[in-house]
């Protein structure tokens, strides 16, 4: 409501509330400070409360987050080891670092870092091993954004094999992606398709979606639509089927069919922006 002083006032309440129950709302007034430009504030609170709570380490995450936000990525680093030193259990951490490893330019990364090898030894020994999985997805997307596709190949074959069931048809998802960049469409084709197989009902439309996008990436663009309307029928309330659709059209520079449809789409979400942005 854009009432600052008494949400600063509601934080001023806690000062005698001992730091163990007051934390996570010292650390929204952090956030709060940090969302209304007052960086100073913002940066003196994280620092009392990673100063008082050493073992807490979502304290630490959301500092190097708001670092990293404002573009500091090398405080956002020290952060983030600051708080690995006293948390090295904690998995948000280890994955922030990741993440801050693949955003440093190459002179800070190598002045920072030993390699990208040595990060993941660490999280291994470190994260509990059921999230093993997620640092195997964690380290494929990082190489293949990196452009070190067989590597991302082989973190991805052992992610398949410790992950649950309801998360492999991610994996096989990107791993689609990443031969499709390799060349090896067929494989591709044939990924994406036990992709669409194993999701779960819910994400059905993403996976039929992203296999419409298969076949327009290889010039087959009367098949593409063809999937394209039975995802519109499959996942009638889901607004991206259509925007999608549309965006087909536009690529493939039929203005009036994508005009058509998408006053077909607004028909039925008539509350969607991005619709409404693509007409005009």
């Amino acid at each position: 409501m854009g009432n600052f002083e008494a949400a600063r006032a509601l934080v001023a309440e806690l000062a005698d509330v001992p730091i163990d129950k007051s934390w996570r709302m010292i650390l929204e007034g952090a956030l709060f400070e940090g969302r209304i430009g007052n960086k100073t504030a913002a940066r003196k609170q994280f620092r009392d409360l990673m100063d008082k709570c050493q073992s807490y380490g979502p304290l630490y995450f959301e500092a190097s987050r708001y670092e990293e936000r404002e573009g500091d990525l090398l405080e956002s680093l020290a952060i983030c080891e600051e708080g690995l030193e006293h948390n090295a259990k904690y998995g948000p951490l280890w994955f922030q670092y990741l993440r801050l490893y693949e955003k440093l330019d190459e002179t800070s990364r190598k002045s920072k870092f030993d390699s990208l090898q040595t990060i993941l030894n660490e999280m291994f020994q470190n994260v509990p091993k059921e999230l093993d999985w997620k640092i195997y997805i964690e380290a494929a997307q990082t190489y293949d954004r990196m452009g070190e596709l067989d590597q991302a190949i082989c973190f991805l074959s052992n992610s398949i094999q410790n992950c649950p069931d309801n998360i492999k048809w991610k994996i096989w998802l990107i791993a689609a992606r990443i031969e499709f960049r390799l060349g090896e469409y067929e494989r591709a084709r044939e990924i994406i398709e036990r992709c669409c197989y194993e999701v779960p009902s819910k994400q059905m439309s993403m996976a039929v979606l992203e296999y419409a996008k298969h076949f327009e990436l290889r010039g087959q663009s009367q098949r593409a639509r063809q999937i394209m309307q039975h995802t519109k029928r499959i996942a009638k309330a889901e607004w991206k089927t259509h925007f999608e659709s549309v965006l087909l059209e536009i690529r493939s520079g039929c203005f009036a069919q994508a005009e058509d449809l998408v006053h077909q789409s607004l028909s039925v979400h008539f509350a969607t922006g991005r619709l409404w942005a693509t007409l005009i």
